[in-house]
């Protein structure tokens, strides 16, 4: 797939599918193609080679099963955001272009590289479209992580292929080595390298917190890996 991300009011990507080749984007999305793009709802429910060869070899249960686990994923998407159904973009009878823009008026929009060696965490509702080889799923913090910081349910971004998640504002970068400490206020995480380590810590007092505005509870996380934070 090829793509191109250009800036106006709102951050625009489009992208450029070879025959047949799948694009998948959250539900609400503004879209726009040539005519040859194609378009189905699905609830993209995708499994593990081993998972789903384990539920084949039950011969009586194992269709069950897979109905049964496909519905909970697909509810299980609410707590991190994300739509309970995906539209799916294919591309017929030879090359198409689709076009996409964000939800909100100068946001930004980040392309991520996913592969088997380089999967991502993302804060809620920042998943926005991705090539079809691309798995959406839940990540789950810590209880004590979760709660005081960035939340309990995230996105996990999987797979290979090419992801584009969605910020509401501008968004800094960062390249952490092994050890290496990123400190900020809870609520600016975008998305982070599933190498990275994170941790919620107190960072200042009841009265700093109630008098002078601080947060009570900051974001550590820890490389190797790359973090985004929508600033």
């Amino acid at each position: 797939m090829k793509y191109k991300i250009t800036q106006s009011s709102s951050p625009v990507v489009i992208c450029t599918l070879a025959e047949n080749e799948k694009l998948v984007t959250e539900s609400g999305v503004s879209v726009f193609g040539s005519a040859n793009i194609k378009v189905h709802t699905s609830s993209d429910v995708r499994f593990s080679r081993s998972f789903a060869q384990k539920a084949a070899a039950n011969k009586h249960w194992g269709k069950l099963y897979i109905r049964c686990a496909r519905v909970g994923k697909t509810l299980s998407r609410l707590l991190s955001g994300s739509a309970l159904f995906h539209n799916i973009y294919v591309s017929h009878k030879g090359e198409g272009t689709v076009s996409f823009s964000s939800h909100s008026l100068g946001g930004t929009v980040i392309p991520l590289s996913v592969s088997s060696d380089s999967s991502y965490i993302v804060n809620k509702g920042g998943f926005f479209a991705a090539e079809k080889g691309v798995r959406l799923s839940n990540y789950q913090f810590k209880l004590k992580d979760g709660l005081l910081g960035e939340g309990i349910f995230l996105q996990k971004l999987s797979g290979c292929g090419i992801a584009f998640i969605e910020a509401d504002g501008p968004v800094e970068k960062y390249t952490l080595k092994k050890n290496e400490h990123l400190v900020f206020d809870v609520g600016l995480l975008l998305a982070m390298s599933d190498s990275c380590t994170l941790r919620t810590k107190r960072r200042n007092t009841l009265k700093s917190a109630l008098l002078g505005g601080k947060n009570m509870f900051s974001t550590d996380i820890v490389g190797p890996g790359t973090v985004y934070l929508n600033v």
